[in-house]
């Protein structure tokens, strides 16, 4: 089963050159699976042209692979704010004649031994803004061309190198020192730290999902259309604001009836609750799941459903996706969607300000579509006079 990403082709103008690039946003990585990357290339262009490659504000864990595959001069990738937290040396082996690496602002906790030893034609690294816990001082053994390694606002170290000597460290060897004299001791309370948190989450996630099955010391009661959901008011009202309104003003209240949310789109917000795992996107309507995350102001829940939907967007439902972009204030959901309906029409005009005028391109759409219509008629009664002649 492979994922499909969406993204946009542009003309990028970085180190005094032009880069044919290829950007992702707001994107969802399902790690495991392999991916797929679709988008609409200028004109004259192909995936073979793609040179560098832009992740900015999506969710992935581990480095996505396979991308050498579908871009294979690929020479720059930036990933940006993107919750990467793991870094492997097989994850980086197929980037041989990479020139540039930058990881910045993501949850990247270790840099390996070794871990850019394949990538001799690497020139540009930059792990800027890191909370590292561990940096082996050879992760650069190999790196024969390096021209600039970035360390700035790294709680571990803060340090920039370039080879032409206006960065803190002059050479390699420089670097090689200052990750030395890291001390080990705060390095290793970093860590210490760190995995008893990740401990503590893991066993509290652990025991949700135990309780979520077990009927003891469940104490309220939640109706949707006649199917009751017995949950805890304690995991209730720490996952939802509204929630916890409810059962602080009424510290009695054992039931409620939730209206306008289906039962079906219920137990996924009710496994979340309990379990912080996200529904599978194929198998539920993410129109409906935003609405009620909303309703409900589970934010978490709601975000993945607006970014999945990015994915989703086609002429059919392009115009409620905007209304819901524009109503739950989702800027990148809304101008998709605008972008695709500016599609349907085909060349005509379309006039930017009427992203805010719902109502007069709702109007604009129906006539769109009858006119459709009209002409597909027109066309079926030509054919059927041409035919009887």
């Amino acid at each position: 089963m492979s994922q499909k990403i969406q993204c946009e082709f542009r003309i990028k103008w970085k180190f005094r050159k032009n880069h044919y690039s290829c950007d992702i946003n707001n994107q969802m990585f399902n790690e495991n699976e392999k991916i797929e990357i679709y988008g609409k290339h200028l004109e004259g262009k192909s995936n073979e042209d793609v040179n560098a490659i832009t992740l900015m504000n999506c969710k992935l864990s581990k480095f996505p692979r396979g991308l050498k595959i579908i871009f294979p001069y690929l020479q720059s990738i930036h990933i940006f704010k993107s919750n990467l937290s793991k870094l492997s040396k097989e994850d980086l082996k197929e980037f041989k004649t990479l020139k540039q690496l930058y990881l910045e602002d993501n949850e990247i906790l270790f840099l390996q031994e070794n871990l850019f030893s394949d990538m001799k034609s690497l020139e540009i690294l930059s792990v800027h803004e890191q909370n590292l816990l561990v940096i082996e001082p050879n992760i650069f053994n190999n790196l024969e061309n390096i021209k600039c390694i970035d360390f700035r606002q790294c709680n571990l170290v803060n340090f920039v190198y370039n080879s032409d000597g206006s960065g803190d460290c002059k050479t390699l060897e420089e670097v090689k020192i200052k990750l030395q004299e890291i001390p080990q001791v705060f390095a290793l309370k970093l860590l210490f730290d760190k995995l008893q948190e990740l401990e503590r989450d893991s066993k509290f996630l652990k025991e949700l999902k135990t309780a979520m099955n077990k009927e003891n010391f469940k104490d309220f009661n939640v109706i949707v259309d006649k199917e009751q959901f017995h949950a805890h008011k304690l995991v209730l009202a720490a996952r939802s604001p509204v929630f916890a309104e409810m059962i602080e003003n009424n510290s009695d209240l054992e039931s409620l009836n939730l209206v306008d949310i289906s039962p079906d789109i219920f137990r996924e917000v009710y496994n979340f609750m309990y379990t912080n795992e996200f529904p599978n996107p194929e198998n539920v309507n993410l129109v409906h799941l935003l609405i009620a995350s909303e309703k409900l102001k589970i934010k978490n829940l709601a975000d993945f459903a607006a970014n999945t939907l990015l994915n989703k967007i086609i002429d059919e439902n392009a115009f409620e996706l905007l209304t819901l972009g524009r109503k739950y204030d989702y800027k990148e959901l809304q101008e998709k969607s605008f972008k695709k309906i500016k599609e349907f029409f085909d060349g005509e005009h379309i006039d930017e300000g009427l992203i805010n005028k719902p109502e007069t391109l709702k109007k604009l759409i129906d006539l769109k579509r009858e006119k459709i219509r009209y002409l597909a008629e027109l066309e079926q009664k030509f054919k059927s006079i041409m035919k009887e002649n």
